[in-house]
């Protein structure tokens, strides 16, 4: 087991080269946070300095092959980290609207929001030219692979109706608009982060990049999905409880790997 803290733009890094992705596992229960929780996490940020702590995030490191980008399961910290996706491309979208009307008083400020604008745009996609034969946990695109830096489950629709946003948005190539996508948790996410950002001006919306990128984590790295259950069960005191079914749920997986050498997703 690895521990380290870092801040959200580590974790998340749109450094040239980086290959780290969270997915969350198909197994996994789907993205649950509502009003409340989206409300609680803008004050979190909006009312604290620089280097706010989040809490921990456990995932699983799965082997890779050289040259394939790395893929962690993510056991622990989906709703937090997918809430800071929808809340980064609702902050992207809205750079984008803004971008013809403004009026730069010198190049470095161009060049900030340039590179603000830039390093949003890689922290939610990672488009791969070059990607190996067989590699997996990329969405192909004409010629290109785009891995998701969070990938929400497939409960509910949830990737589904992230892709669309991600394309509505401009960072994927156009998808047509899944079946009551604005009744559903993620788009209402996404929506309610566009409605709080309509009134901010670029130093402010600046200024809140600038803060997510300084969220500070807890990244635990495990090699099994029973030691992250095992984890998960004692750590998870911040998010939505754990219900009885979750738990049984963990356990049994766990007894699975751990017992029959039975592979997560087999069982």
């Amino acid at each position: 087991m690895e521990a380290q803290s870092y801040v959200f733009s580590k974790i998340i890094s749109s450094d040239l080269g980086a290959d780290e992705h969270y997915h969350v596992p198909k197994y996994q229960r789907e993205y649950t946070w509502g009003k409340g929780n989206w409300e609680q996490l803008i004050h979190d940020i909006d009312e604290n300095p620089k280097g706010y702590f989040m809490g921990s995030i456990i995932c699983v490191s799965e082997s890779i092959l050289p040259g394939h980008e790395k893929i962690y399961q993510v056991i622990d910290g989906q709703q937090r980290l997918m809430t800071l996706s929808l809340l980064m491309a609702a902050i992207f979208s809205r750079l984008q609207a803004l971008k013809d009307s403004l009026e730069f008083e010198d190049d470095n400020e161009m060049i900030h929001f340039l590179t603000t604008v830039s390093g949003l745009h890689s922290k939610l996609v990672k488009k791969k030219k070059d990607f190996l034969a067989g590699e997996q946990g990329g969405v192909i695109e004409k010629s290109a692979m785009c891995f998701l830096r969070v990938q929400p489950s497939k409960q509910n629709h949830n990737l589904d109706d992230y892709l669309f946003i991600l394309s509505e948005i401009g960072v994927l190539t156009e998808k047509a608009k899944p079946a009551y996508c604005g009744l559903r948790i993620m788009y209402k996410g996404y929506q309610y982060f566009v409605d709080q950002l309509e009134s901010l001006h670029l130093d402010e919306l600046l200024e809140l990049v600038a803060k997510i990128n300084q969220l500070n984590f807890v990244l635990i790295s495990v090699n099994t999905s029973a030691d992250a259950f095992t984890l998960f069960e004692t750590l998870n005191n911040r998010g939505v409880p754990l219900s009885a079914t979750d738990i049984i749920k963990n356990k049994i997986l766990s007894e699975m790997e751990t017992k029959h050498n039975i592979d997560i997703d087999d069982s």
